[in-house]
């Protein structure tokens, strides 16, 4: 514990509370998001957040204000957040099948090399002052 009885964010233990029936320790940049997720919003749904008093049982934590953010790493955990959002997202296009449509359109045109802006020919110069040779 901390001073005015707030613990450090590094002794909060993240339980996933998913669909399993096991509560499973989050690690690493999810355990990132999970904190991040609380802190900024005072919940993060699929997590339940611990910390063990007495080095004997464990308290569920069920405000952010109990806890002491000094030095928590903000950019580490926005970044751990984007990349789980990022993941759901292409896990909901998979399920319909729109992100399948959107790749294989994107490594078709990948193919083919882009086409150069109105009124550009492959190869014509751009510096400054250069004389068009056609003229």
């Amino acid at each position: 514990m901390t001073s005015a009885g707030r613990v450090g964010w590094k002794a909060v233990r993240v339980l996933g509370t998913g669909p399993s029936s096991d509560a499973s320790p989050l690690a690493g940049p999810e355990r990132l998001a999970a904190l991040y997720r609380f802190q900024s919003v005072g919940r993060s749904p699929g997590a339940a957040f611990f910390v063990t008093a007495d080095g004997k049982r464990d308290l569920e934590i069920d405000h952010p204000d109990q806890v002491d953010w000094t030095g928590f790493p903000v950019i580490a955990a926005l970044e751990a957040v984007t990349y789980d959002e990022l993941r759901r997202l292409r896990l909901l296009l998979t399920e319909s099948g729109e992100y399948e449509k959107t790749s294989s359109s994107v490594q078709a045109s990948a193919s083919r090399p882009p086409t150069p802006p109105h009124g550009l020919a492959l190869g014509a110069d751009l510096r400054r002052g250069a004389i068009p040779s056609d003229l």
